[in-house]
């Protein structure tokens, strides 16, 4: 019979080994992330305006290209540094021309501007009214702006059935800027035409899986503190969000039972509550087009009751705000859930369901960049399309 003989010194090398392994992976993790430049510090390098505001400012594009860094991620780099060139631009202006007029006065940000904006990616989803003699839109649901041409909305609120306030199946416009949906008078609002709309691969409605879709508008954006696109968050852990408060916004039914809706956007504040958990509040209710809770799906909600998204919030984000460079007005957001589902409006223990965006980023990515609908060829090709308006260009 033969016998081996197990040299004693082996498991300790292994397990030296092994160590080592992890220590040389977690100081390249650490390495890459050093090289990342943080949300907060993303105007920290950009060479500041002169003190004389008739000046004209056109700071160079930085490049926040590090090892490690995805698409996504450099995206939401450029939409805050963008935005805060757009911000310096736009005081000068003022200052400039208060200037030119023999009026002294600060160049500061308008006040009234930054309270309109505080959820500035959000927009409302506009159907072609029945009785459209004044132009009339009917919203049905939401969605949020993540380019200068591109929202992200769910699969179901692509295609409704014609019923008694709406001419067309389809939707026509987004309505971005705008506080409150059917103000007649001009608070800032701006309405862009739907070019396209793409829908996840596997969406099969009625069933409640999959419900993500993007809509290309027919004109870019121009952003301003009214306006402001979201960044994508792109990682599937909901524990390295930032601490900041959890909230969905929407122009939902407020009253449950008469389905009564607000023209203004309403906010509430939601627990995330992982697939397991989720689960378990909702085995109860399953039904043909829905029956578990499945990993690209997120919930919120609020285990008392009360707090709730109702019919009419469709396609909007279960977001949280984000770190913005110091000085910095408005505000912007991380995108994390796209509004599905519920279970009824405030009702105790009825999750949302959300569409979990870090699951859906990939695909996202590829519709953009060009392998799907859309076709956009690189990365470089959609930052300098998400920033026409600015006459900015990467090399």
């Amino acid at each position: 019979m033969h016998t081996t003989t197990k040299n004693p010194d082996s498991d300790k090398i292994f397990k030296n080994q092994t160590t080592t392994e992890k220590i040389i992976a977690k100081e390249l993790e650490e390495n890459i992330r050093d090289k990342f430049v943080r949300l907060q510090d993303v105007y920290l390098n950009t060479e500041l305006p002169s003190e004389d505001p008739c000046e004209e400012y056109d700071p160079k594009w930085p490049d926040f290209y590090a090892p490690g860094i995805g698409f996504f991620e450099r995206t939401c780099r450029n939409h805050i540094w963008v935005a805060r060139r757009n911000e310096l631009q736009v005081s000068r202006a003022a200052a400039c021309r208060k200037k030119e007029d023999g009026i002294l006065s600060s160049s500061g940000i308008e006040r009234d501007d930054a309270k309109i904006s505080e959820f500035p990616h959000m927009g409302a989803i506009g159907w072609k009214a029945i009785d459209d003699t004044d132009g009339l839109w009917v919203f049905k649901c939401g969605c949020t702006l993540i380019s200068n041409k591109i929202v992200l909305t769910a699969a179901h609120c692509t295609h409704f059935p014609v019923d008694s306030t709406i001419a067309e199946p389809d939707p026509k416009i987004v309505r971005l800027g705008s506080q409150n949906i059917i103000d007649k008078n001009n608070d800032g609002k701006s309405d862009f035409k739907i070019m396209r709309t793409v829908v996840a691969d596997d969406y099969q409605g009625p069933k409640k899986y999959n419900d993500v879709a993007i809509m290309e508008l027919e004109q870019p954006v121009e952003f301003s503190m009214r306006i402001r696109p979201a960044c994508l968050w792109t990682s599937s852990e909901t524990n390295e969000l930032p601490s900041n408060p959890k909230t969905v916004t929407g122009w939902g039914a407020v009253e449950s039972a008469n389905k009564i809706t607000t023209p203004k956007i309403e906010v509430s504040e939601l627990d995330v509550i992982e697939v397991d958990d989720c689960g378990e509040l909702v085995k109860s209710r399953c039904t043909t087009d829905f029956c578990e809770i499945k990993g690209t799906q997120i919930c919120g909600g609020n285990r008392t009751g009360g707090i709730n998204t109702c019919p009419g919030d469709s396609g909007g984000a279960f977001q949280v705000e984000l770190d913005l460079p110091k000085d910095m007005s408005g505000k912007m957001y991380h995108v994390f859930g796209v509004n599905s589902f519920g279970f009824g409006c405030g009702e105790p223990n009825t999750p949302v369901v959300f569409s979990r965006v870090s699951l859906w980023a990939d695909w996202v990515e590829k519709v953009i960049k060009g392998t799907g609908p859309p076709r956009i060829t690189n990365l470089t090709a959609f930052l300098n399309r998400i920033y026409t308006p600015l006459n900015l260009k990467l090399i």
